[in-house]
């Protein structure tokens, strides 16, 4: 049989679109941070410059200053003079001291406005070196922070990007299990029990690729994982983790079981799951109802263990512990009875916890009677809790 994987090739587009959006995103994150280091870069060169030209005019106005106490000290000395030449009473001395205290005062005003201009240019230049100061810290601070973030960013982002590649691929390779399944159904003439048995042996590193298929493909179940995972995360104590891993143990090893058995018959015939069997006044939910069997199963020797190709199996499901297997006796018998309403053969699949009964041989000959045969091909139920548990990677 050509199989065809095409249906499921969105699975390996969907990891190599994370993978493109995540080298996306630090493409984008090393173009921010390349911004942010050239803008501290021009910030650390503006405040050079203005460090500089601070410089130059602390510089200017201390030779501004000199200037000016030069010609202040020179106005002294003529106006020094002009008394002397009041004194002697001489008009031409007079005269000439006069026009020269003129002058002299004409230059200390000018020297004083040049110093006035010279303290107001380095005032100016005080205030542009803080505020290149203040943008180089600021930038900087903004590189270093933008740096952090991006890192922290990149750390969640990639642990997630790889959490869900690894579960995409699981539930991928658990698609290819499933094609490799129906591969080596069509390969066999008939259906045996070793046959059965190497389809649903189960171990933690195929259990974790059927449950990331799961979570990947049911909604349901995915929200009830994401429900108990939750739990778990808010959980404050010990003693709370205890329960909710009490609850996983309740609620999903049943569920889990049960898509797995849907999953790994789908490739014998077509499967209908809690199908609706009127029994007289009540009526009866049949786990899993594969219709069409495509290959003759042989159950063993004797009466109600052989199935014709194009017939129908109905399969009820059971995983737990022996004193949970013993107390669902009357209702196996129940649904046995509705089997024999709805298919051609019964089978009840059950954890290997059944072999823990010690009336075991009676307790399958109940069932063999009524022509439903007992199949203990699960994982015991603590196995299967502690590989959904494992698979859960709780946290």
């Amino acid at each position: 049989m050509q199989i065809d994987l095409k249906d499921f090739n969105f699975l390996i587009s969907s990891i190599q679109y994370i993978s493109s959006l995540f080298e996306q995103t630090c493409e984008y994150q090393n173009h921010r941070i390349s911004l942010f280091e050239k803008l501290h870069e021009e910030a650390n060169k503006e405040l050079n410059l203005s460090q500089n030209l601070l410089s130059a005019a602390k510089a200017l106005e201390a030779q501004k200053l000199v200037f000016l106490m030069q010609e202040e000290a020179e106005l002294a000395q003529a106006m020094s003079e002009e008394a002397a030449a009041i004194a002697s009473g001489n008009p031409a001395a007079i005269a000439a001291a006069s026009a020269y205290v003129a002058q002299k005062l004409s230059d200390v005003a000018h020297a004083k406005n040049e110093y006035e201009k010279a303290k107001q240019n380095r005032f100016n230049m005080e205030k542009r070196v803080e505020l290149t100061q203040k943008a180089a810290h600021e930038s900087l601070q903004m590189l270093e922070s933008s740096k952090a973030f991006f890192a922290s960013q990149n750390a969640f982002l990639n642990s997630l990007k790889e959490q869900i590649t690894f579960k995409l691929t699981n539930a991928y390779k658990a698609i290819t299990d499933y094609y490799t399944n129906a591969s080596y159904v069509e390969s066999l003439d008939i259906i045996k029990p070793d046959n059965l048995k190497q389809m649903l042996s189960l171990d933690q590193e195929k259990a974790k690729k059927y449950f990331d298929f799961f979570y990947a493909t049911d909604e349901k179940f995915k929200k009830q994982v994401d429900k108990l995972k939750e739990e778990y995360k808010n959980a404050k104590t010990d003693f709370e983790r205890e329960k909710v891993i009490l609850k996983i143990r309740q609620n999903l090893a049943g569920a889990y079981a049960e898509k797995f058995i849907q999953t790994s018959f789908s490739s014998i015939g077509k499967v209908h799951t809690q199908h609706t069997q009127e029994m007289g006044e009540s009526f009866s939910k049949v786990d899993i109802l594969i219709t069409d069997i495509k290959k003759p199963l042989i159950l063993g020797r004797g009466k109600c263990k052989h199935l014709k190709k194009g017939s129908t199996l109905a399969i009820e499901i059971k995983t737990g512990s022996k004193e949970y297997l013993r107390s669902q006796k009357e209702h196996l018998k129940f649904q046995t009875d509705a089997h024999k309403k709805t298919a051609d053969m019964s089978v009840i699949i059950t954890s290997k916890d059944i072999y823990d009964l010690k009336d075991e041989e009676e307790f399958r000959e109940i069932f063999k009677q009524e022509c439903s045969h007992i199949i203990a091909m699960l994982p015991r139920k603590s196995e299967i809790d502690q590989y959904i548990i494992n698979s859960m990677e709780l946290k």
